[in-house]
């Protein structure tokens, strides 16, 4: 009997514009099925749960999936509130926040694409580029207004890194669309992934089996790019490892 790898999709509201005051929890498709094509079986988990009943789902899950959307609210990083800070949910700030610093407790296998990546940093006690225009002289373009398959920069892959064992080289090109970056990592995160700008566009967990951020967005490959796909691969057989 094949076992069956349940991951954990941390859900958020979604407004319903026919219904006024009607909202739902879900997640994006692209970012189901790139899980659901690696071999787990997602289940969503609405944003608020917090406490017992966060540590009771974790426990009966094998891995747990942040993924991207809106800033996190400046009442969580410590600093003053911006108008740079864009599309706030501080429900699913809140729960994100608490689930990604239970699964590293936990062991358990996390991957956090985009937000999920600052949510994994900003959790464990990092800091955040707040917007990349405003505060990094030189940028690149990491919000390039193409379709969202368009692929927009390198990467540098720590040699040492999981990413670099995953993937078999030290260098990506990648899909990329975000405002906002890791700036300090956080306790026991370590930066494996830099943009040429020097804008940080990966870190993980020593550590841990797999806890791993991305900046850049390998879901909206998943299926049609093997190579992209690589990374979900690796997070479901971690799972898998630990399930």
């Amino acid at each position: 009997m094949q076992q069956n790898i349940v991951i954990g999709v941390a859900a958020y509201a979604i407004a319903d514009g026919r219904h006024a005051g009607w909202n739902y929890y879900g997640n994006r498709e692209q970012d189901i099925k790139a899980i659901r094509r690696a071999g787990g079986t997602p289940v969503l988990i609405p944003p608020f749960l917090e406490g017992d009943d966060a540590v009771g789902i974790l426990e009966r899950l094998d891995g747990l999936y942040l993924a991207g959307g809106g800033d996190i609210d400046a009442s969580f990083l410590g600093i003053p509130t911006t108008p740079l800070i864009q599309n706030i949910d501080l429900e699913r700030d809140r729960m994100e926040l608490a689930l990604a610093r239970l699964a590293y407790r936990l062991n358990l296998s996390v991957l956090g694409v985009c937000r999920g990546s600052q949510v994994m940093a900003a959790a464990l006690g990092g800091r955040l580029v707040i917007d990349i225009p405003a505060e990094i002289k030189g940028a690149i373009s990491h919000n390039p207004q193409e379709p969202a398959e368009f692929i927009s920069h390198p990467v540098q892959l720590a040699a040492d890194s999981r990413l670099a064992s995953i993937y078999g080289r030290q260098s990506l090109m990648v899909n990329s669309y975000h405002h906002q970056a890791v700036r300090a990592p956080g306790e026991n995160l370590t930066v494996t992934a830099r943009a040429a700008d020097g804008v940080v566009e990966a870190v993980e967990a020593p550590d841990r089996d797999f806890y791993v951020g991305l900046q850049w967005h390998p879901e909206r490959e998943a299926g049609n790019d093997a190579d992209i796909s690589k990374i979900f691969d690796a997070f479901v057989g971690a799972a898998r490892k630990n399930g």
